[in-house]
């Protein structure tokens, strides 16, 4: 029941966040799409600035990002997805930070939640691109029954299924919604 209760808070607390991800109620991925690539693998930093991130792969193939900067640390299990061309990391709240967060709490209502990144090298760095809430919602809008979506405060959460999810991003990956503004190198 902790856990359930910290999910809800992570969720609450990115959707605060109104520069946050969009979020997903679904993961993006599955194993039809499941992807391999090691040189992720090893500490990354962002290019001019103090943030970094590091990608985890332990024995049993078990993904994790651990994100560093200078309010603290956050911890996520992830999932290697390949739609077409791209590489995407799905990324939800590690079991272990849920708990930690929902400690101190009477009750915390908590909704599981993913959040997703596009991955790209570009030589020996890597450009990692969030989808822009405002201009993903605006594409939705224009096929509302194709996506299922919903609003929370400034907020867009994404509520359609795995496979509703895939064929989004794959539409997205055509159009001019992802901020590619973060470059990091090992």
């Amino acid at each position: 029941m902790k856990i359930l209760f910290a999910v809800i808070a992570t969720l609450s607390l990115m959707l605060l966040a109104a520069c946050g991800p969009v979020v997903s109620l679904q993961p993006l991925w599955d194993s039809a799409h499941d992807a391999d690539e090691a040189r992720l693998i090893g500490e990354w930093r962002v290019v001019d600035d103090e943030d970094s991130f590091e990608i985890t792969r332990d024995e049993l193939g078990t993904w994790g990002l651990i994100y560093r900067n200078k309010e603290g640390v956050s911890r996520y299990d992830a999932r290697l997805v390949r739609l077409g061309d791209d590489l995407y990391v799905d990324l939800s709240p590690r079991k272990t930070t849920l708990e930690e967060a929902s400690r101190a709490q009477a009750y915390l209502p908590i909704i599981p939640a993913h959040f997703f990144v596009r991955m790209r090298f570009a030589g020996d760095r890597l450009r990692i691109g969030l989808a822009e809430g405002e201009k993903v919602e605006e594409l939705m809008k224009s096929n509302p029954s194709a996506y299922g979506f919903q609003k929370a405060g400034d907020n867009l959460v994404l509520t359609g299924s795995t496979e509703e999810l895939q064929k989004l991003v794959l539409e997205l990956s055509k159009a001019d919604v992802w901020d590619e503004s973060e470059c990091v190198r090992k």
